[in-house]
């Protein structure tokens, strides 16, 4: 039961809201096949995300985030519009 401490450092430290998902076809929350919780976190500004992933990782209770750092060279976006925006890595 971290996930309140948890929701409530990382919205104290980063800022945004932190809700606990809830489940579409059963009552209660979303529980990983571990047994976890998930947390959704809805940022309010751009962070350095390696220094958020770290420190994020470091809470007790945290498991693991789901920001993919350094993992990929492009990233595609499905748009709204049915579009795809494809993003490649800087080179810097």
């Amino acid at each position: 039961m971290a996930y309140v401490p948890i929701a409530k450092t990382i919205s104290r430290k980063f800022g945004g809201v932190v809700d606990l998902r809830m489940a579409v076809s059963k009552a209660g929350p979303v529980v990983t096949d571990n047994g976890n919780f998930l947390l959704d976190w809805k940022f309010d500004k751009v962070h350095s995300w390696n220094e958020v992933n770290t420190t994020i990782k470091m809470i007790p209770g945290v498991v693991d985030t789901g920001l993919f750092i350094n993992m990929t060279e492009r990233v595609y976006f499905g748009m709204e519009d049915g579009s795809v925006y494809v993003r490649d890595k800087p080179l810097h």
